[in-house]
């Protein structure tokens, strides 16, 4: 139980220096946790976002595969694994991972406002869009998705909504 307690502490330290921007002390922190909860869930999905963020992409991908071996139904470790996927230029396979993570996880604003992305690296704009403005609908306040939103508009031509 000990064990189980530190790792939840440091766990919350991590959080906190990612919170700060600090991502090598969250990096530490999660891997210190992890000394302490092997193959904890939650901290290797944490650990494969700070991962990600630190562009350290094929060892955030392998945390994930890890993850999504013991339970494929975890929507986080999906929406990262379409992250590695994306930043390792393998748009069809991120959709894919995407997909699961929205099924999984249907109120999960970023995981739609991504799959946006995506569609418009595969040039589909209006599929694109349906996608924004799911991630919209759920995160109205988020400055990220009202510009992707517009951006699909424009490529698809539909200037006078792109400036609403």
């Amino acid at each position: 139980m000990e064990n189980l307690s530190l790792a939840k502490s440091l766990f919350l330290q991590a959080l906190a220096a990612q919170e700060a921007g600090n991502l090598p002390e969250a990096e530490t922190r999660l891997r210190q946790a992890l000394t302490h909860a092997p193959g904890r869930e939650s901290l290797q999905v944490n650990l494969a976002g700070i991962l990600l963020e630190s562009r350290q992409t094929a060892e955030a991908r392998s945390l994930c595969e890890q993850v999504l071996t013991h339970n494929p139904t975890n929507p986080t470790a999906w929406l990262n694994l379409a992250l590695c996927r994306m930043k390792d230029d393998e748009p069809s396979a991120a959709l894919d991972a995407m997909e699961k993570s929205i099924a999984l996880d249907p109120s999960n604003a970023n995981a739609y406002g991504n799959q946006g992305s995506i569609l418009m690296l595969l040039a589909k704009p209006a599929e694109a869009l349906i996608a924004f403005e799911h991630a919209i609908t759920l995160d109205s306040g988020s400055a990220e998705w009202h510009t992707a939103r517009g951006t699909a508009l424009r490529a698809l031509r539909r200037f006078n909504e792109a400036g609403e």
